[in-house]
C-alpha cells in the first residue's frame, strides 16, 4: 500500500523524470534538425543547387547558432555565387567558431585563389594541409596557386603528392605533364600525358599538350598523330591545326637548308645537274 507520502514522492520522481525526457529533447532536437537541414544543404551544393542550399545551411544556423561548419559551407555556396564579400564572412566567422576546422581554410583559400589573391590562397591551403595533410583537394588547390605564381616545380610536388593520395585522378597526371612540360622536361611531361590518355582515352588538351612535347623533342610524326587525335575529337580546335600547319612549315624549311647546303657543297656543274633533276 502506497502512502500519501510515499505518493507525493512516487509522483514527484515520475515528473522528474518527464522533466528530464523534456529537457533531453529540447537539447537534442535543435541540433538534429540542423544536422538535417546541413545535410540537404550538402545535397544541393552537390546538384549545383547553391539557392536552396543556401536556404538549408541558413536554416541549420539558425537552429544552432555555433554550427561552424554550416557557416563554413553557407560561405562556400556563396563563393561558388561568387557573392565574395558574404563568402569571406560567414568562412571567417566559421573560423572563429573553429579555428582547426580545415575545410574552411580550403574554402577560403579558393575565395582567394578566385579574387585572385594568390599570397593569401597559398597562406590558407598551407594551413588546411597542416590540419589536414591527407586531403589531395587542399594539394590540389595548391598546386593550382603555385601554377599562377610560375612555381611550377612546387606546383609538380603538390601534384605529385595528389597522385599518391588518389592514384586516378586523371586531372592530376595532366596538369603535372604540363609543369613538367613548361619547365622543358619533355620526357616526364609525354610519360604524365600517357598516363592521362592511359585513364581518359578522350582527354582532348592531352593529345595536344603530347604532341607539343613531340614537337620541341623534333619527333613531328607522332606529333602530327597526336593533333591530328584532337582533331578527330574537336574538328574545329583551331590551336591544333596550326601546330600540324608548323610541323609542315618546319619541314619545307629543313628540306630548302639541305638542299641550300648540297647547293654551297656542290661543284658548279653538280648544282647544274640538281637544279635539272629538280
Amino acid at each position: 500500500m502506497i502512502t500519501g507520502v510515499g505518493l507525493k514522492i512516487r509522483n514527484r520522481r515520475a515528473g522528474f523524470i518527464a522533466l528530464a525526457f523534456l529537457l533531453a529533447a529540447c537539447a537534442t532536437t535543435p541540433s538534429t534538425e540542423a544536422e538535417a537541414a546541413y545535410q540537404d544543404g550538402v545535397r544541393h551544393v552537390e546538384r549545383g543547387d547553391y539557392q536552396r542550399a543556401l536556404a538549408e545551411f541558413s536554416k541549420a544556423i539558425n537552429l544552432r547558432a555555433d554550427y561552424a561548419e554550416a557557416y563554413n559551407s553557407r560561405g562556400n555556396a556563396y563563393r561558388l555565387l561568387k557573392d565574395y564579400p558574404r563568402a569571406l564572412e560567414d568562412i571567417n566567422h566559421a573560423l572563429k567558431l573553429n579555428p582547426n576546422l580545415a575545410e574552411a581554410y580550403l574554402n577560403r583559400g579558393n575565395l582567394y585563389f578566385a579574387q585572385p589573391d594568390l599570397d593569401r590562397a597559398r597562406a590558407d591551403f598551407d594551413q588546411a594541409i597542416q590540419l589536414q595533410s591527407g586531403n589531395p583537394l587542399a594539394y590540389w588547390s595548391r598546386a593550382a596557386t603555385h601554377t599562377q605564381m610560375g612555381n611550377h616545380s612546387a606546383a609538380i610536388a603538390d601534384l605529385t603528392q595528389v597522385i599518391r593520395l588518389k592514384g586516378d585522378l586523371v586531372g592530376a597526371y595532366y596538369e603535372r605533364g604540363a609543369a613538367h612540360l613548361r619547365l622543358g622536361d619533355t620526357a616526364r611531361a609525354i610519360a604524365d600525358f600517357d598516363q592521362t590518355l592511359k585513364l581518359d582515352a578522350n582527354h582532348l588538351l592531352a593529345y595536344f599538350q603530347r604532341g607539343n612535347a613531340r614537337l620541341r623533342d623534333g619527333d613531328f610524326d607522332r606529333a602530327i598523330g597526336d593533333y591530328s587525335q584532337a582533331l578527330r575529337l574537336k574538328s574545329d580546335f583551331l590551336d591544333a591545326y596550326q601546330q600540324r600547319a608548323r610541323i609542315k612549315t618546319r619541314r619545307i624549311m629543313n628540306a630548302r637548308r639541305r638542299i641550300t647546303r648540297r647547293f654551297s657543297n656542290s661543284s658548279p656543274r653538280a648544282s647544274k645537274r640538281i637544279l635539272s633533276a629538280g
